[in-house]
């Protein structure tokens, strides 16, 4: 290759001296000629070594050439030139050769030191530059020109080697021919990185030998990641990939599909053994905090933030009491999270306490179960809490009143819901309820109480009130303390003179539908018209015993007992020393009317005798009535109304018990079944109770005016029609009227005539056809079909109203 070049060059010198021109080869000027022709011939690469000067037609060099082929290049260039006489080389020198050939840069701190040899003053100088761009370095040159640098590429080579020092804090690298080894120092996570891919610095031909590149040494060590936003971040050092990769495992695993990782990782040195593995599950704590931070600076390890959620806050708690790397030395702290609400829940039942919810870190769970069950043999207490901040001003307080809520009931719960407490439940005694109802006037300031608190639960339902003399006793159960006093009230506005006693208890179980004031009213009403007695309620029958001198107070209770019974109850056991009841039967028959049973007097017996006899006419009456002293005086009436509304009856069946009136049969038409109703209820005694069982029966055959005719010949001989003094019909009559309307019913084609009795005053006769033709015309008798006649004609005067009926 070499002797290529110089065939090259020698060509170059021929071809430069043939292109001359031929001014120049005129003796004048010869030596200032040469001059120029050397200048312009000069090669900086073949004749840059030398210096060069003209000596007429002689050019002299001196200097020292890189080697003996530079120095003969050089001789045969100017000695090809045209006018030059001869080339002296004899003052020229040759460069020693060095093999190998080599160059060294070494750092040590702000220290660059360059040793070695380089073939030429202009490759030093590009060396020297190349180190002065370095930064805050001072330059040590003991570089030595020599010969057998590389043939290509030694200047750029160099430079790079320089370059790489400036990527170290130490180091050295050193260029042996055409080989370099580096080692050293990286003065940075990214000097490392390119440090690892040195050989691409250097020029073609060049090769890396070694490489022993060291991460940068950070002192202290740090790694932080923070959990913040929507983010997990890492910031800080690992000691490689591997544990960059262990560490972002974990960051991925912590940040689930909510989190976004962000890696502003870096590799470097010094960092204390096991120190991926501390930072990785110091990183997987992570997902229990809302915001955090995890930092290792060389072996502290600092975890700090907020827990998620009071679980994540237990987790937490057991994470760092278990974590303790060896070496390492780890400080926590967690803050409990702020819950909205903040609830605390007490559930009681009759031997446990079981406590849920949250509680301030601070409280002492000691304190709180020893509130909750002073004697811890009898009561359980299971404290299930979770540490949480965002807890109401004056909680403490709350608490206090909460545990002592909890131990007045058996069953239920009392919860704190932030400035909310609700007590629901019930309680074993009436004591605990009044318990109950003390502390609910003592409630913690800043909150609101309310309960919803049942007395004990009863399994059968009682209450009684009753009367000696001028003082009443309550006692039984009622369900809470308004219904207490209600009961009070009614019961003393209701016997006014009467001392009352209270001996009711608070008490759950009471019937469904049951209103005990409206059942202490109607106990009081009863047991203000006796003597004395007791009323009382077992489960839902209503019970009474007592004592009265009046029989008219005795029967006014049992009605009472009977129909006006508040809602809901039944009645039982009715108990009432009194004067005899009265008791009557009065049964009509075709055959007759027949009378039986007790009447408080004789006039009463009589006036009963005396309606039969005017009712039922000529048909036998039987009369087994008594007299019985000490009766209700309202029933001195009775006997002669079961007559009256007997004979209005086929088969009627009167019967009076006390105070209810029993009437059943048949009536005769059908107008006839209200009219018996409102005559019956417009003379019914105060106090006493109709039970009508009566109705119209069935309609019978059509038959001929004839034999209604007959039938009513028949009818007003066994009950003829009566009236009053004054022209009105009796009511005595209104048996023998419902049958006569019964026979016209039967004859629907009959005209009826209605004859006055030809005897007495005409016209009050005619008056009295006039109103038995109302009375007809009333009940649904066709008013064309009803005519009031003239009296009949007779040689012996007829005392008696007549009907007639004609085709």
């Amino acid at each position: 290759m070499a002797d290529r070049k110089k065939a090259f060059l020698a060509a170059a010198a021929v071809a430069l001296v043939i292109a001359l021109p031929a001014a120049l080869l005129a003796p004048r000027g010869v030596e200032s000629s040469i001059e120029r022709i050397v200048a312009d011939a000069s090669n900086l690469e073949i004749t840059g070594w030398a210096t060069v000067t003209v000596d007429g037609r002689t050019v002299r060099l001196s200097g020292v050439a890189p080697d003996e082929a530079h120095l003969n290049l050089t001789v045969a260039l100017f000695q090809a030139l045209p006018s030059v006489g001869s080339v002296d080389s004899s003052a020229a020198t040759v460069l020693p050769t060095i093999s190998p050939y080599g160059f060294v840069v070494e750092r040590d701190g702000d220290t660059l030191t360059l040793s070695g040899h380089v073939p030429s003053e202009a490759v030093r100088g590009a060396i020297l530059e190349a180190a002065a761009a370095l930064s805050s370095v001072t330059v040590t040159d003991a570089l030595e020109i020599g010969g057998g640098a590389p043939k290509t590429g030694f200047e750029d080579a160099t430079r790079a080697l320089v370059r790489v020092m400036g990527l170290m804090t130490a180091g050295r690298a050193s260029l042996t021919d055409q080989a370099a080894d580096i080692a050293g120092v990286a003065a940075s996570s990214s000097g490392y990185q390119t440090l690892s891919s040195a050989g691409l610095l250097l020029p073609a031909g060049y090769t890396v030998g070694s490489a022993v590149i060291e991460r940068p040494v950070q002192s202290p060590f740090v790694f932080d990641a923070k959990r913040e936003g929507d983010a997990l971040v890492l910031t800080g050092f690992v000691p490689s990939i591997a544990a960059e990769e262990r560490v972002m495992g974990a960051a991925r695993a912590a940040a689930g599909i909510g989190l976004r990782v962000v890696n502003h990782l870096a590799v470097a040195g010094g960092a204390p053994d096991g120190f991926a593995d501390v930072a990785a599950t110091a990183v997987a704590a992570l997902a229990r905090f809302e915001a955090g931070t995890v930092r290792l600076s060389d072996t502290a390890v600092t975890v700090d933030g907020t827990a998620l959620t009071p679980s994540d806050a237990r987790q937490l708690a057991a994470f760092i009491d278990a974590f303790k790397p060896v070496g390492y030395e780890v400080e926590a702290l967690v803050t409990d999270p702020v819950v909205r609400p903040f609830v605390l829940t007490i559930a009681r039942t009759a031997d446990a306490m079981s406590v849920s919810g949250f509680l301030p870190r601070a409280t002492e769970q000691a304190a709180l179960r020893k509130a909750l069950a002073p004697d811890p043999k009898a009561v359980k207490v299971l404290v299930e809490t979770s540490a949480a901040s965002g807890a109401p001003e004056g909680f403490a307080d709350a608490l206090s009143f909460a545990a002592a809520a909890a131990r007045t009931i058996d069953s239920g719960s009392v919860a704190i819901e932030d400035e909310a407490i609700l007590i629901r439940g019930t309680t074993p005694t009436s004591g605990r309820f009044a318990d109950l109802g003390r502390l609910l006037g003592r409630q913690p300031a800043g909150f609101t109480v309310r309960a919803e608190v049942a007395p004990p639960m009863v399994p059968a339902w009682a209450w009684s009130l009753e009367r000696t003399g001028k003082t009443l006793t309550v006692a039984g159960f009622v369900p809470s303390e308004p219904a207490r006093a209600a009961v009070v009230d009614v019961v003393s506005h209701a016997i006014p003179e009467a001392t009352v006693q209270d001996r009711m208890e608070l008490a759950s179980g009471m019937p469904d539908g049951f209103d005990p004031v409206d059942f202490a009213g109607f106990a009081a009403r009863q047991l203000a018209v006796l003597d004395s007695g007791l009323v009382s309620l077992d489960r839902e029958q209503a019970l009474v015993k007592g004592t009265t001198a009046s029989a008219d107070a005795a029967a006014l209770v049992r009605s009472a007992f009977a129909a006006d019974l508040p809602p809901g109850l039944v009645g039982g056991a009715v108990d009432i020393s009194s004067p005899p009841q009265t008791r009557l039967v009065v049964t009509s028959r075709p055959g007759g009317v027949e009378m039986t049973g007790t009447v408080p007097s004789s006039a009463a017996k009589q006036a009963a005798a005396t309606a039969a006899d005017l009712a039922f006419g000529s048909l036998p009456v039987t009369d087994r009535l008594r007299v019985t002293s000490g009766l209700d005086s309202a029933s001195a009436g009775l006997a002669e109304l079961a007559v009256l509304a007997a004979s209005r009856l086929e088969n009627g069946l009167v019967t009076v018990v006390d105070r209810r009136i029993r009437v059943s049969g048949s009536t005769f038409h059908p107008t006839a079944t209200a009219a018996l109703r409102s005559f019956l209820e417009s003379r019914l005694p105060a106090g006493y109770v109709l039970d009508a069982d009566f109705g119209y029966r069935l309609a019978q055959a059509t038959v001929t005016p004839e034999v209604c005719q007959a039938m009513a010949a028949d009818t007003l001989a066994n009950f003829p029609i009566r009236f009053t003094e004054g022209g009105a019909l009796d009511p005595a009559g209104a048996g023998g009227i419902d049958r006569l309307i019964s026979i016209a019913f039967r004859c629907p084609q009959a005209s009826i005539a209605v004859l006055p009795a030809s005897a007495g005053d005409r016209q009050v006769e005619a008056a009295r056809a006039a109103s038995l033709q109302g009375v007809l015309v009333a009940a649904g008798i066709t008013e064309g079909r009803v005519r009031v006649g003239s009296p009949r004609p007779s040689t012996t005067a007829s005392a008696e109203l007549v009907l007639t009926f004609g085709g």
